[in-house]
């Protein structure tokens, strides 16, 4: 299918879904690799990891598409790019996504629906989290909701020995789209969020609105 979406948030920032179903051949066809990326491609050697990992090149070709920019990492392996513009990069299944800014910092993160996924609650929720979910009647997409808002927030924040569980969300409705907010106590930093649920996936992404 490659490129499933692209769209502009209220904040400016692009956000660009691909949904993988061509093999990695097809996918490598359609990018030219310049000598560090190909030694980074041959460097990877899961499958499914190869293909997320062209699939965020051929994102980035189809946004700028006169000079695709490169992907560099800080120490804390924050991504940005070449060109100045802020990422922030999440894949989930056959999912990948990027979310693009030309100044402000950004997270994002795709989830799809995993049943099993309460067997780590214990890893990413907080106590009082959890007391609100146990009245929930939607409490496994819920769930979902708060690792991928933990996720996005971990990604904009990007700060040293950070972990998601040191991350607050504070209390939201469930529905199909709406905002939600991050506190991280321990860098005394809050991130407005948004969610969308849609058929496939769940998407949280950070805003300033």
């Amino acid at each position: 299918m490659g490129l499933l979406d692209i769209k502009i948030t209220k904040d400016q920032s692009t956000i660009a879904t691909w949904r993988i179903t061509e093999p990695e051949s097809v996918l490598l066809d359609s990018l030219i690799l310049h000598p560090f990326e190909q030694k980074k491609l041959d460097q990877i050697t899961s499958s499914k990891r190869r293909k997320e990992w062209l699939a965020v090149r051929c994102l980035l070709k189809k946004l700028f598409p006169e000079k695709t920019p490169h992907i560099t990492y800080d120490s804390l392996g924050k991504p940005s790019l070449s060109n100045g513009n802020k990422i922030s990069i999440s894949h989930s299944n056959a999912f990948v996504v990027v979310m693009i800014d030309s100044t402000t910092e950004v997270g994002i993160d795709i989830q799809c629906f995993k049943r099993n996924i309460d067997r780590g609650t214990k890893l990413f929720m907080r106590e009082e989290e959890l007391a609100s979910l146990s009245q929930s009647d939607c409490y496994l997409e819920k769930l979902h909701l708060y690792w991928a808002a933990k996720e996005a927030a971990f990604k904009y924040a990007s700060a040293k020995d950070l972990l998601v569980g040191d991350i607050a969300i504070s209390p939201f409705s469930y529905s199909s789209k709406g905002n939600m907010e991050a506190f991280i106590p321990k860098i005394g930093l809050s991130v407005l969020l948004v969610f969308e649920v849609l058929a496939d996936y769940f998407l949280v992404y950070s805003s300033t609105k």
